[in-house]
């Protein structure tokens, strides 16, 4: 699978509506502190273990590239230099001829607010024929009166731009999934487009329309995208993102925490490079109350561990509130066998336990190393 991310457009409308000049998808809000792009680019590396991001950004924005850098995520970052009227046909097309495609093609906009268990579900839903082009949606979404739009006459999908025909139209969001055949005719396609205005999925829409398509509908209380100030609120508000619990934080012991999954070594040694180079600890890591296992952030426990500090930033969950699932089919994972398995001292492969923390609100913090030494 190849995951491309399009993130190279000028945010006009949200620059406008918002009278901020940072890029809709770097702006911070509950349940996506660092934008939604830098969210995206942390669930793909996580959920699709396998598969090869791509994030693609316009070349006069460096600051994009460092953030997505700091991820510590496996991606590659495609630099562009685009008209800046392009609604990502001409920014797709240049994605699709600069790589060699030998696998399916899935299309994520950057602006696009997902939930870890809406995506993980996406991911690994076995209903999904690979010969199939998937067109997904957030249900009817009856606040959002303009845009993409799908309906299906017969058996036959239909895909419009502009204002909503009917109050039962399916809202359009923004991830594709196209299988590998059919990947070469839609670039040709997609760089043929001379109105650089027109979406993508116009200029896809002929493949659409005479091949197998389906629709993959996630509902609009998992997601949510946004182009302007006041689609970003009637997301989060719909999404809940709004009402996010507030965490203690406590300073732990690294001896008292016990870890659940191993780690990438490239990776630690990366952070903690990082870690010394801002000699700053930035962003907690997250433990259960009642046993202290790592929940999350267990490279940054092992550099921890690695620059000698004593004590950690921790923020206390509980599984009684979180849930946890594996996103290893090696596994079946629930709070009671990590209980058993984890105190006991087993440790799961890296990238096999995945929690719910749509539900938290997680922050960045600045303390000093030498406070935690």
């Amino acid at each position: 699978m190849i995951n491309v991310i399009l993130a190279a457009g000028q945010s006009t409308r949200f620059k406008q509506s918002s009278k901020q000049q940072i890029d809709k998808d770097l702006m911070p809000f509950n349940g996506a502190p660092d934008g939604s792009l830098i969210r995206l680019v942390r669930q793909l590396d996580e959920i699709y273990k396998d598969a090869h991001n791509i994030v693609v950004i316009n070349k006069n924005h460096p600051n994009k590239e460092q953030y997505i850098i700091d991820t510590g995520s496996e991606v590659t970052i495609l630099k562009c230099d685009l008209d800046k009227n392009d609604n990502n046909s001409k920014t797709l097309g240049f994605v699709l001829s600069s790589i060699d495609i030998n696998d399916d093609i899935q299309i994520f906009e950057s602006d696009t607010f997902i939930k870890d268990k809406a995506l993980f579900n996406f991911a690994t839903n076995t209903r999904i024929n690979s010969d199939d082009i998937i067109i997904t949606s957030i249900g009817i979404s009856p606040h959002l009166t303009s845009g993409g739009f799908i309906y299906l006459d017969n058996t036959q999908l239909i895909l419009y731009i502009g204002e909503r025909k009917s109050d039962s139209d399916l809202k359009l969001f923004g991830i594709t999934r196209i299988p590998s055949q059919y990947v070469s005719g839609i670039t040709s396609n997609l760089l043929n487009v001379i109105d650089s205005s027109e979406y993508f999925h116009a200029a896809i829409y002929e493949f659409i329309s005479k091949r197998t398509t389906k629709i993959y509908d996630f509902g609009e209380h998992s997601c949510f995208s946004f182009n302007n100030v006041n689609e970003l609120n009637d997301g989060k508000r719909i999404v809940k993102t709004n009402h996010l619990a507030s965490l203690k934080m406590e300073l732990i012991d690294l001896n008292r925490l016990v870890p659940i999954e191993s780690v990438d070594n490239e990776k630690v040694q990366w952070l903690k490079r990082k870690i010394i180079k801002d000699n700053l600890w930035i962003t907690p890591i997250i433990t259960d109350i009642q046993s202290n296992l790592v929940m999350d952030g267990h490279h940054r426990y092992a550099a921890a561990l690695e620059l000698g500090l004593t004590k950690i930033p921790c923020l206390l969950a509980s599984y009684k509130n979180v849930d946890c699932w594996s996103i290893n089919t090696s596994f079946h994972i629930n709070p009671e066998i990590l209980y058993a398995s984890c105190l006991q001292g087993f440790t799961y492969p890296w990238k096999t336990v995945k929690h719910d923390f749509d539900n938290i609100s997680i922050k960045s913090i600045n303390i000093n190393l030498d406070n935690l030494r």
